[in-house]
């Protein structure tokens, strides 16, 4: 069930398209325009042997894919990856319970010999 969200959350980042185009049909279904707020871009000097590395993202819609959605679905996959090598870590500790690793004719065997 873990590995099955695991690869959901997956997908779901890598189709950050699909998932703008079902917000904004919804958002126009409540009758909320679907626009990002536009700014006025930040001039900055460039020089000649600058690279740009540091240059923000002037496009709000991409700023919001790259800072919020991806980072989000980033969290999501961190922590269900976390818990799910917890669990088999607690599955691997504890798989002496199961029915499967404990044979009836050892013990009755131990019983009869005594």
């Amino acid at each position: 069930m873990l590995n099955s969200s695991l690869t959901s959350m997956e997908n779901l980042r890598n189709n950050f398209a699909n998932i703008k185009k079902e917000a904004i049909g919804l958002a126009k279904k409540w009758g909320i325009t679907p626009e990002f707020e536009k700014k006025r871009h930040r001039k900055v000097i460039q020089f000649f042997d600058d690279f740009n590395a540091d240059e923000k993202l002037q496009d709000r819609e991409r700023l919001f894919e790259v800072d919020v959605f991806k980072v989000i679905v980033h969290a999501i996959t961190t922590q269900l990856k976390n818990r799910f090598e917890n669990m088999n870590g607690i599955y691997k500790s504890f798989s002496f319970l199961s029915p499967k690793n404990i044979s009836l004719k050892d013990h009755v065997g131990k019983g009869k010999d005594v």
